[in-house]
Parts: C-alpha cells; structure tokens; sequence
C-alpha cells in the first residue's frame, strides 16, 4: 500500500505508479482533489479500488475514494457510539459500583429520558472520561461476568466527534442540552463549599422549565440541579424500522381521516 503521505500533495495533477506492486490506494486519496491523471499499469494484485474502476480514470477513482473514506468513517463512529452506549448501560447496571464516589450518581446520569418517542442516556461528558469508564476499567480487570464490551480504547477527540456527527435513521443520536435536569444535585459553590442549587422544585416550577430534550415526568421535587448535559440515544435506529414507522403514521392518518369525514 502507497505511503499516507503523498495525500498530502494537494497540487499534484499527475500520478504515475505503474508496476509498482501497489495493492490498494491510500484511505486519504481522495484528498488530492487536483488529480487529473492516474496510470496504474502492471499492478495486478491491486484491489482498492478495483480494476474497472482504475481504467475510468482519475477523477473516478477520486469519487470511489471519497465514498470509500466516508463509509469507513461512518463505520468507525457507529461503532463508537455503540459502545458509549455500552458504557452507559453498564453504569445504569453497576449502580453500587459508584457509591463510594464524591457525588451522587444520579446527579451525573440518568437513564430513559424520553424525548420524541425514543429513550435517552443523560449524563455529563466529563463523567464519561473521570467518573464512569475508570470506574468500569476496574470491574473489567476484577470480573469475567461482565455482558458488553470489555475494554474502551477510543481517543476522547474521536468519541466527542463521533457524538457530534453520527446519524443513523433516526437522525442525529446524541445533543447537548445547556439546562438539563438531575435528580440530586452535585454543584458547588467554591467559596462556601455549599449546595448551589435548589434542593426541590415545586411541580409547576418544573413543568415550565422543561427544556426541550429532557420530557420525564415529574412529581413535586422530582429534580434538583440544572446543568449542561448529554443525551445519547438508548439504541440506533435501523431504516427499516423508520420505514414501518412511516408506514404505520400514513396508515394512521388515513384511517383519522376517513373517521372525520363519515
């Protein structure tokens, strides 16, 4: 395989690697946006991308790597995400793993914050990285019963990214909320060193600060801290389940509006 770097000439125009024995083009190649000419002769074990693409061209083989870089992107930050989520479930399911902790666990989590039909994981980003994922790394290296994955090897600037940008049919999976709520409440007032926030809400306080992500109910003093928060959905949603979705709201309307009109 050629070396990352030649993707890194953004101004070549021509590129010539015949019998070269190169099998596959680098994942970057579709970076050298200006290349108009591409000769790929006697390289027969070459397979990324194949043959029948090659003799189309430079600017062919140019798209095929843009949308081979994109899938494989995409690729990487689904699995990502399905493990954050893997994380989170763990937390929700090892709960007594965090009590020794400093602050309260639902001050920094909560599961199945429902919000437009799907359910959310609620957390602060920080946790993720000081709070839950070492906690677990500890389970992991003392338990052969854990269920889910076993190690998180991601670098935090692919996982805050991959947050971000991944979306599956569903639509985006994760959003930041500045206001979201907890139960119990953790924030600090650093001069004093006391409870910041309100300890109670009364009902109607609540329901007029609900923020437009997180939707549980609540009962009088049902929350206790609003703070900037992430929600990741609880599971990926597949196409063809948005489909029968679709399918089942236009069934559903149809039959509302033939009930009207009789």
């Amino acid at each position: 395989e050629l070396p990352t770097s030649i993707c890194r000439l953004a101004s070549l125009q021509s590129l010539w690697l015949d019998f070269n024995k190169t099998t596959a083009l680098p994942a970057d190649f579709y970076q050298l946006r200006r290349l108009q000419e591409l000769k790929m002769e006697g390289n027969p074990d070459m397979v990324l991308p194949p043959v029948e693409k090659l003799v189309e061209g430079a600017r062919a083989v140019l798209r095929w790597s843009e949308c081979r870089y994109a899938s494989s992107k995409n690729a990487r930050q689904q699995s990502i995400v399905m493990s954050v989520q893997d994380i989170l479930r763990q937390v929700g399911q090892n709960m007594m793993l965090f009590s020794d902790y400093c602050q309260p666990l639902d001050s920094m989590f909560e599961a199945n914050v429902e919000f437009k039909g799907h359910l959310f994981y609620q957390f602060l980003p920080d946790a993720l990285w000081t709070v839950f994922i070492p906690k677990l790394k500890d389970l992991w290296s003392r338990s052969e019963h854990v269920v889910g994955i076993r190690s998180f090897t991601y670098d935090r600037r692919d996982v805050e990214q991959a947050l971000l940008e991944f979306r599956d049919a569903g639509g985006r999976v994760a959003r930041h909320d500045s206001k979201a709520r907890f139960r119990r409440c953790s924030c600090k007032n650093n001069s004093e060193g006391k409870k910041a926030c309100n300890q109670q809400r009364s009902h109607r306080d609540t329901m007029s600060r609900r923020t437009s992500i997180s939707r549980r109910s609540n009962k009088p003093g049902g929350w206790a801290c609003q703070r900037p928060a992430l929600f990741l959905r609880m599971s990926l949603v597949k196409e063809k389940d948005m489909a029968e979705k679709r399918r089942t709201n236009v069934e559903k309307a149809r039959i509302d509006a033939a009930v009207e009109s009789a």
